[in-house]
């Protein structure tokens, strides 16, 4: 979770926005208005309120959030995936292995993938008996 969506505001947002929702939020997640809750959830507070501290910290200050926000856009092109591009064409190639449909081939269709594959072996059988007849002695 990013500093801005820590603070729920747009990036875009301003300086005023940003400590708008700064307090709104801090005044839910103080630990101060958790002493009635067990310790654990004290606990959570204050990790909760220290996330907020330093995403005010950073998005109230003109250069850490430039920095920031550039170390964002660094991180969104990294996990970004690449785009294909066709090799010939140099078009971009839809890989979406989505678009594939699973079309069951039945009987049939299993009968005319085989067709090559027996022919492959008829040529293979007539080779071996043609070279056996070939290599045999003649009367």
């Amino acid at each position: 979770m990013n500093h801005y969506e820590r603070l729920e505001v747009r990036r875009t947002a301003t300086r005023a926005e940003i400590r708008a929702a700064y307090l709104r939020k801090a005044k839910v997640h103080h630990p101060d208005r958790q002493l009635e809750e067990s310790a654990e959830r004290r606990e959570r507070a204050e990790i909760r309120m220290r996330a907020l501290n330093e995403a005010w910290a950073v998005l109230r200050d003109d250069d850490r959030r430039a920095e920031y926000d550039r170390e964002l856009a660094r991180l969104a092109r990294l996990e970004a995936p690449a785009p294909v591009f066709h090799p010939v064409t140099d078009a971009p190639v839809d890989d979406d292995e989505d678009d594939v449909e699973f079309v069951p081939i039945g009987r049939e269709g299993m009968l005319l993938r085989a067709i090559p594959l027996l022919v492959l072996f008829a040529i293979l059988f007539f080779i071996l008996v043609f070279t056996a007849y070939a290599a045999s002695p003649r009367p």
